[in-house]
């Protein structure tokens, strides 16, 4: 009887192979040979997923996005605007070892297709689905009241879009092993000074990010 293959795993194995590959030999390294080496699969198998770097490279590109988008719908429903707004923002930032690889993979191959327009469009995806994130956040906030002062909701997701790149690029930057808490004040910070709470996100840091 013939083996049945899960096209779908097989091809998530592959880009996560291929993000090894990115991390520890850089861009120059994320071969076909190199990939398939990591995957443990003849080349001519991974080129039955992937004919061509490209489509493996948007792959990947892919793939971060749509684990990201799953987080972000997987918050319960029924939190408030006030928590829900916390967990939103923390959920995007590389606190932990699956977030960080996933950020230092797209950043690595984000720089790389600034030379590459339809690589571009996919790096624009993943920028888009943040903005969308954040204007999510900043209307549930405002929906209920919660924005403080006069602010205005499309200059404040445009501000928190800024501090989540921001914040996430300088996580990443940092050795995987150096404190992350000085990024969740900087987050709580801001997120009270938008909404008028004092310490009104204290009791919502989890140790565990």
């Amino acid at each position: 009887m013939p083996k049945v293959i899960d096209h779908a795993a097989r091809e998530i194995a592959i880009a996560e192979a291929a993000w090894e590959v990115l991390r520890s030999r850089g861009i120059r390294g994320l071969s076909v040979r190199n990939v398939a080496a990591q995957a443990d699969l003849a080349v001519g198998s991974l080129r039955r997923s992937f004919p061509t770097q490209r489509s493996l490279v948007r792959f990947c590109l892919e793939l971060v996005l749509q684990r990201g988008v799953e987080r972000f719908r997987a918050l319960p429903v029924d939190l408030d605007a006030r928590e829900f707004a916390w967990q939103a923002c923390t959920h995007v930032l590389p606190l932990d070892e699956d977030r960080r690889v996933e950020m230092e993979v797209w950043l690595a191959l984000s720089i790389s297709a600034l030379a590459d327009p339809q690589m571009r469009e996919e790096c624009t995806k993943s920028d888009e689905a943040l903005r969308q994130m954040c204007v999510i956040v900043i209307g549930r906030l405002d929906a209920v009241g919660l924005l403080a002062g006069s602010r205005s909701a499309d200059s404040e997701h445009r501000r928190l879009h800024a501090l989540l790149d921001g914040l996430a690029l300088q996580l990443i930057r940092q050795g995987p092993d150096d404190p992350c808490d000085w990024a969740l004040d900087v987050l709580q910070d801001h997120l009270e000074q938008l909404t008028g709470a004092a310490a009104g996100f204290r009791d919502m840091r989890d140790p565990g990010h």
